[in-house]
């Protein structure tokens, strides 16, 4: 506050001082301006006037009619611009959501690879459960309630990243307010306990349907 600024308008030095700061909502989709003087000031200079006015679809040919009879006017269509907006923030989500699939299936590929590199340890511990008594509906139980508590726990932490994700980006880079959605709060680790649950089960199927004579046979 307090310090002077020197514009230059149409070729003249324009000092001003800076007597007071405001905030500006640049999304409002308002006029906002980033220097406001007083009417003085810029008296005697070529001046430009804006206004907003609401025109509905039935009465769109009048700003035509208005831009022919008057050249010098420039209408700027917000739907049109707003219908650009969506355009891009859609097939900025619909990246997003490509991108999650591929990590899902990424995911997944990882998952079964890892299934499939103990399959020999899961097959002897097994068989032996199943020795000392255990039937296959309880052996299959157990490995269920591992993959889906590995589930509920991957599906948390990629809740709460994906939380603190939008919020350092709402927040730090666009500067927004930021409102957690409390559908990913119960829907991240309902997936996650899903998708890695019946994935495993999956995996581990025939590995725990395998005839334990055989395998300790094998061993």
């Amino acid at each position: 506050l307090g310090d002077e600024v020197t514009f230059d308008i149409a070729g003249e030095p324009v000092s001003a001082t800076v007597t007071s700061f405001r905030t500006v909502e640049w999304d409002s989709f308002q006029p906002n301006f980033f220097m406001v003087f007083t009417p003085h000031v810029l008296e005697g200079f070529p001046a430009t006037f804006i206004t907003s006015l609401y025109v509905d679809e039935q009465s769109e040919a009048v700003i035509i009619d208005l831009m022919r009879a008057f050249p010098s006017v420039t209408a700027i269509d917000l739907d049109a611009v707003l219908g650009q907006v969506r355009d891009v923030m859609d097939k900025a989500a619909l990246a997003v959501q490509a991108v999650f699939l591929f990590t899902l299936l990424a995911g997944l590929t990882v998952l079964w690879s890892a299934v499939q590199s103990t399959r020999d340890e899961r097959e002897y511990e097994s068989a032996m459960l199943r020795t000392l008594g255990a039937s296959r509906r309880r052996v299959l139980a157990g490995v269920a309630s591992e993959f889906f508590a590995i589930g509920l726990l991957a599906g948390l932490l990629a809740t709460l990243g994906a939380a603190l994700a939008g919020y350092f980006l709402a927040t730090r880079l666009f500067e927004l307010d930021y409102a957690f959605d409390p559908v990913l709060l119960v829907g991240g680790p309902l997936l996650g306990t899903l998708f890695v649950g019946l994935a495993g089960l999956l995996a581990t199927r025939r590995v725990i349907g395998t005839a334990p004579v055989k395998v300790l046979r094998a061993a």
